[in-house]
């Protein structure tokens, strides 16, 4: 939403969790004028947005998490205006080969800039370890649920962190209109 206030942009989020949206949206006109901001349940790979309708997209450690990553890439790549930008964050497993530049060519964008995010790692790291060692402040501030969420995805995730390659990737649709291959021509 900052960053929405900051560009002076209509902002449509979404996401998997009705709670989330739910949050966004009554946290909305602290950052942005009344009708300025939108928020609704929905999924990388059905976002329920018209074609060619986003002027700019922001994906943040969510692609990740998609069922199918090509599918959510070509809707994030459908609903794109011609020359638009999609910045989104992603990190690899040690070894693991990236895939972006297929996902990217599979939706009709162009991977425009890799940016390797070395801290990032390291930094969750800490975050991490800072969540188990005051456990009992967290469940006191957060309640026992959310407490449970955090520092079981900190136990989960603190062993896979050592070799992980995180990047900040921008993504642009040509002005151009280029269908992807195997794709009709309409």
């Amino acid at each position: 939403m900052w960053l929405a206030r900051a560009l002076d942009a209509h902002l449509h989020g979404f996401d998997i969790s009705l709670v989330a949206a739910a949050q966004a949206t009554a946290r909305s006109s602290r950052f942005v004028p009344a009708g300025r901001a939108a928020f609704r349940v929905a999924t990388l790979d059905d976002t329920g947005l018209p074609d060619r309708s986003a002027h700019g997209a922001v994906c943040v450690d969510a692609l990740a998490l998609a069922t199918d990553r090509t599918a959510a890439m070509r809707e994030l790549g459908r609903i794109l205006a011609p020359g638009a930008r999609l910045i989104l964050t992603q990190a690899l497993r040690k070894g693991a080969a990236p895939r972006w530049e297929e996902q990217a060519r599979a939706a009709g964008l162009v991977v425009e800039h890799v940016d390797e995010r070395p801290a990032e790692p390291a930094m969750w790291a800490r975050l991490y370890r800072l969540w188990i060692d005051h456990a009992d402040e967290l469940r006191r501030e957060l309640g026992d649920d959310q407490a449970h969420n955090m520092l079981h995805e900190a136990h989960r995730m603190l062993p896979a962190l050592p070799g992980r390659r995180a990047v900040l990737l921008t993504l642009h649709r040509p002005r151009r209109n280029r269908r992807p291959p195997g794709q009709p021509i309409r």
